[in-house]
């Protein structure tokens, strides 16, 4: 046994760093077989890198996505009630109308909007449903002669309106 090769410590990690390779294929190989073993180390870190970077693309993409969701069915609710609080002094068929896209526009309000305003819209939807029986009742009432009785159903109907007309303001 040679003196410098039986002092010599055998471990694993000592052996990963030599230089010299056992192989025929000299140093060359051997640092390309060790560039490989890095490179095949580094690999699963830079996936989660990526696939991470991914997936807060897809966050925000989402997150933009739905607050155009949201603006739309929002203006869809302040456009049934812009329209229909301006056009509350016209012909009892247009109000109608308009009152049956505010009705099923705020349908959807308690997920769209916080409680305060959905009470308001509720509130507009509550006294245009009462100003417009009211005013039927008075063209019924008129119609079969009981002024009185159609009086103050007029009187009714238009306390609502002014209720709504003030309403348009705040809109």
């Amino acid at each position: 046994m040679n003196w410098h090769t039986s002092s010599r410590r055998k471990t694993p990690l000592a052996d990963s760093f030599r230089l010299e390779s056992p192989g025929p294929a000299g140093a060359f190989g051997y640092m390309t077989m060790r560039l490989i073993q890095i490179m095949s180390g580094l690999l699963t870190p830079v996936i989660a890198i990526i696939t991470t970077y991914i997936a807060i693309q897809q966050y925000r993409s989402n997150r933009a996505k739905l607050r155009a969701e949201l603006y739309e069915k929002r203006f869809k609710v302040y456009k049934a009630t812009t329209e229909y609080l301006s056009k509350n002094k016209g012909i009892l068929s247009e109000i109608q109308q308009d009152w049956h896209k505010f009705d099923s526009a705020i349908d959807e309000s308690p997920f769209l909007f916080d409680a305060e305003l959905v009470e308001w819209l509720m509130a507009i939807r509550k006294t245009g449903q009462s100003s417009g029986l009211a005013t039927l009742l008075f063209h019924a009432k008129f119609a079969k002669g009981e002024e009185e009785e159609a009086m103050k159903k007029y009187n009714e109907s238009r306390e609502h309106n002014v209720w709504l007309n003030t309403q348009q303001n705040l809109s």
